[in-house]
């Protein structure tokens, strides 16, 4: 038995059983910071893609 992440997950596989721990949920907070002196056009593109993923995953997991 061991307690992993769902994004952890990967693909099925038919050897193993996965089950949903009842309960509160557990969270994890993910943060990025940029130095001043790099907020360039670059550093605030990579921000906004990280964002996008963040909440294309939040959107995923939250069904």
């Amino acid at each position: 038995m061991a307690l992993i992440p769902r994004l952890a997950l990967g693909a099925p596989r038919p050897d193993l059983v996965v089950r949903i721990l009842a309960g509160p949920v557990l969270a994890r907070e993910i943060s990025v910071a940029v130095l001043r002196s790099a907020s360039n056009r670059a550093a605030q593109e990579l921000v906004s893609a990280l964002r996008e993923q963040a909440a294309l995953v939040e959107e995923r997991w939250a069904g």
